[in-house]
C-alpha cells in the first residue's frame, strides 16, 4: 500500500463509516493514524501530531523529573505489549491517555482520556490508531463515541 493509498484509507475508513443503507457517516474519529511497528508514522489525519518531546512530571517522591516522550513509539509498544515504555505514560498530541483494557491475543488496546478515548490495534505489519472526542459531533449530529470509533478500526 503506497502512502497515497494509506491517506485514502485514513480519510475513507478510519474517519468515516459506511452505514447499512450505503450512506457514509463522517467525522466518526477525531484523529487516526497508521504507524509501522517501530512507531514511525506512515499516514495520519490532519491535526494529529505524533512527535517526540521532553515532558516534565512529578515522580512518586513528588520531585520534578523530565523524560523523553516519543508518541509514535509509545503507541506501537502499547499495541504490541499492552505497556507504555515511557515514565510519562501514554501520550498522544500531548494529551494523557490511560490503558483501560488490553487483549494480548488480538494485540488490541482500549484507551481513555478526559472527554474521550482511543482504540489501538497491531496487525502483522502496522499499528492502527483512532481516537474520539465526545465534545465533537459526527455528521449525524451525535457525539463521537467509543463504539463508532472501535467499529472504524476493527471492521
Amino acid at each position: 500500500m503506497c502512502i497515497r493509498d494509506r491517506s485514502k484509507y485514513i480519510d475513507g475508513y478510519l474517519l468515516s463509516k459506511q452505514l447499512g443503507d450505503g450512506k457514509w457517516l463522517q467525522k466518526v474519529c477525531e484523529h487516526a493514524a497508521i504507524l509501522d511497528q517501530k512507531g514511525n508514522v506512515l499516514a495520519k489525519s490532519a491535526g494529529l501530531d505524533l512527535k517526540a518531546y521532553d515532558y516534565e512530571f512529578a515522580n512518586d517522591e513528588g520531585a520534578s523529573e523530565k523524560t523523553l516522550v516519543e508518541e509514535g513509539k509509545i503507541l506501537a509498544q502499547v499495541a504490541l505489549t499492552g505497556e507504555s515504555p515511557c515514565k510519562a505514560g501514554i501520550r498522544v498530541n500531548n494529551q494523557k491517555y490511560m490503558l483501560v483494557r488490553y487483549e494480548p491475543g488480538k494485540k488490541l488496546a482500549y484507551l481513555s482520556k478526559v472527554g474521550g478515548g482511543a482504540c489501538l490495534m497491531a496487525t502483522k505489519t502496522v499499528i492502527v490508531f483512532g481516537s474520539y472526542n465526545t465534545s465533537l459531533q459526527m455528521t449525524d449530529g451525535k457525539s463521537q463515541n467509543p463504539g463508532q470509533c472501535n467499529d472504524c478500526l476493527l471492521y
